[in-house]
């Protein structure tokens, strides 16, 4: 099943690479995209906070850029299942794509502790309260949200 996952990762980064920069919301823009999907779009709820390496990280500060919003537990099986394939998806589309892990509800130590077994270079927010999780209305982990540079969901 891992090919699989992997081969679904990047083949929504490559659409979002190709495409997700000029998606919009405004139906009568002449960018390619029918209405329907255009009303299928979303602004990126900010989220601000601490990294786990305690570094500040705001997604306002983002934006221009398509980003791959990951949400993950330790405690999560299919997390630990597709981790390596957002670590390679990162290797390989890092310098078009900005990555970003929200790690949701878990304890520092061992998220901390999975990222760097990991080797997960890209920031992963956290969030034990799991706020962000609820703003993004996540009912389920993983959960994965791809947003365009100009900051609009474009695929969950």
């Amino acid at each position: 099943m891992r090919p699989r996952i992997h081969a679904t990762i990047a083949a929504l980064i490559a659409l979002l690479i190709a495409s997700g920069c000029t998606l919009t919301n405004d139906p009568t823009a002449d960018n390619g995209v029918s209405a329907e999907v255009a009303a299928m779009t979303y602004e990126l709820p900010s989220f601000e906070g601490k990294t786990l390496d305690d570094e500040p990280i705001d997604s306002d500060d983002m934006l221009g850029k398509p980003m791959v919003i990951n949400f993950w537990a330790t405690w999560c099986p299919p997390c630990r299942t597709e981790t390596p394939d957002f670590v390679k998806a990162y290797e390989t589309y890092g310098d078009r794509v900005q990555f970003v892990g929200i790690n949701f509800r878990d304890s520092k130590a061992p998220a901390r502790q999975f990222a760097k077994d990991q080797g997960m270079k890209y920031p992963s927010v956290y969030d034990q309260p799991g706020r962000h999780g609820y703003s993004f209305r996540v009912n389920a982990l993983p959960a994965t949200f791809f947003v365009n540079a100009e900051g609009m969901v474009v695929s969950s």
